[in-house]
């Protein structure tokens, strides 16, 4: 980012990174699995030939009492037919009409599917058994401004186990934190065109990693269902909270709109003709094999608010977009969390060392979910800035084109059009995707089925001829090379050309 951020110095006013949408999900894991489900019911004495009942008894329990919270607010309480209302949109509409912007606004109720369980005859056993299905239930849609988070929404299952899925908006918890401290801003949807102090609306902002997760999320879960303690009273349960989607947003803000749209268009058409799988992946922070074979997808949407640019691979993704006329905003979206790999302890062993493992979902990896997105981020803004510029494809390619000499020796001039010079570009843009590279790595992606040791001295002579039209350095004491700033220019305009249709090519002359 840092690249990018140099380059617009003199137009962008400030920068915020932080939590835009996070979807949580409460499960009451002993209940959510058959085995523990089973066990709940065996503690607490209740027969198979009772299961309903009881199962019944705890819904109409949990529904009583959310629906006697919202007729002592004297808040709505509607019934909708079709799941696929846009339940956000009711709510939204209700709390401007009727001036709410505090304690809950309404409570939606609509039936969807869900997972929960019925008795099925087991004719071996004679008995009856427990079976987890997939079927159709009863759902409260509760809408709220939280004393905390400010709004946000939550949906609660009335069946066993009473799974809860919940949303809030990371900006929508810096305005309230920016109010309190009558810091004045400028407030479009969920992004901040203007800010008195962006340093301290990050400052600001950073303080929402400080959260007691767990606490909050409990409080919220008596919200959505007062009558909790009282169903599970002869054997507590708790809810335990994971992240289930994620989005984590970089605003970049200038101090115009035409700062921005000069150069926004030009990103645009480079993301999608310049970045490759590779890219993307390496975006992503998927570490790069020669072997690798990964289902990466890139689009481009026009929307009216704004132009989207989206990269995905893995169910995760980043993309770019310009909101409020004058905000730049990169985006990554976590949906996997297995893709990405953390420095944490076991769950199994909370007590034992701590090691590189795959991303939990639980909400202790929340601040790491925030680090890896932001790294997501960065790295996508500095692939934008070499794609962002105003030179002439022939300024930036023709120093690497001319034969020059160096401490006496002839060094010959690169031919970036001609297949094997081509293949010597992209095969260091790949390596350097996947961190500090050797000769070795070199080797193996241009000579894949050639000893290494055969063909080093001719790579060897290739590293230093880019080493001395300064595409590459090697790194002091190693034998480890690295791609430079302005060799990464240069690969990107190349591939950018290469890449690019005819039509494309006039569209942008035009």
């Amino acid at each position: 980012m840092k690249s990018f951020l140099e380059k617009h110095a003199k137009n962008i006013i400030g920068v915020l990174s932080g939590w835009d949408r996070i979807v949580f999900r409460g499960t009451l894991r002993l209940v959510a699995n058959l085995a523990g489900m089973n066990s709940y019911l065996s503690y607490l004495g209740i027969l198979m030939k009772d299961f309903k009942q009881y199962a019944q008894e705890k819904t109409a329990a949990l529904i009583q009492a959310s629906i006697a919270k919202a007729e002592q607010d004297s808040r709505p309480n509607l019934y909708l037919y079709s799941s696929r209302t846009n339940k956000e949109q009711i709510a939204l509409d209700i709390a401007a009409r009727e001036g709410i912007h505090e304690g809950l606004i309404c409570i939606l109720r609509t039936v969807e599917p869900c997972m929960t369980y019925k008795l099925r005859k087991n004719r071996e056993t004679k008995t009856l058994d427990l079976e987890l299905f997939q079927g159709k239930c009863m759902h409260l849609y509760h809408y709220w401004y939280d004393a905390y988070f400010g709004f946000m929404g939550a949906r609660i299952q009335t069946w066993f186990p009473f799974a809860i899925q919940m949303w809030m908006n990371g900006r929508e918890w810096l305005a309230k934190r920016m109010d309190q401290e009558h810091l004045a801003y400028q407030r479009c949807d969920n992004c901040f065109p203007r800010i008195d102090d962006f340093a301290r609306g990050q400052e600001l902002m950073d303080q929402l990693h400080q959260t007691d997760w767990c606490q909050q999320f409990e409080r919220i879960a008596r919200f959505l269902n007062p009558a909790h303690d009282t169903m599970f009273a002869g054997f507590p349960l708790h809810y335990y909270w994971t992240s289930h989607e994620t989005e984590w947003a970089t605003d970049i803000a200038f101090d115009n709109r035409q700062a921005l749209a000069r150069i926004y268009p030009q990103l645009v058409r480079g993301s999608m003709i310049a970045f490759g799988s590779k890219d993307v992946l390496r975006f992503l922070g998927k570490r790069l094999y020669p072997n690798s074979h990964e289902d990466v997808t890139s689009s481009y949407q026009d929307r009216p608010e704004g132009i989207r640019v989206k990269h995905q691979a893995h169910a995760n993704s980043v993309k770019a977009y310009d909101k409020a006329g004058s905000i730049l905003r990169t985006e990554c979206t976590i949906n996997n969390h297995r893709a990405f790999r953390v420095y944490r302890r076991s769950e199994r062993d909370p007590q034992g060392p701590k090691k590189m493992l795959p991303m939990s979902k639980g909400i202790v990896d929340l601040y790491a979910r925030s680090q890896v997105s932001q790294h997501v981020n960065d790295r996508y803004l500095e692939a934008l800035a070499q794609l962002d510029t105003s030179e002439r494809v022939e300024e930036v390619v023709s120093p690497i084109c001319r034969r020059h000499t160096s401490k006496g020796k002839s060094i010959r001039a690169l031919r970036p059009w001609s297949v094997p010079d081509q293949q010597l570009l992209a095969a260091v843009a790949q390596c350097d995707l996947a961190g500090d590279f050797r000769n070795r790595d070199i080797a193996s992606r241009l000579y894949p089925n050639r000893p290494a040791k055969e063909v080093s001295a001719k790579v060897t002579y290739l590293l230093r001829l880019l080493r001395e039209h300064k595409i590459i350095r090697r790194l002091p004491k190693t034998r480890k090379y690295r791609l430079t700033p302005h060799g990464a220019k240069i690969i990107a305009t190349i591939s950018l050309t290469q890449n690019a249709t005819t039509e494309q090519l006039n569209k942008a002359a035009a």
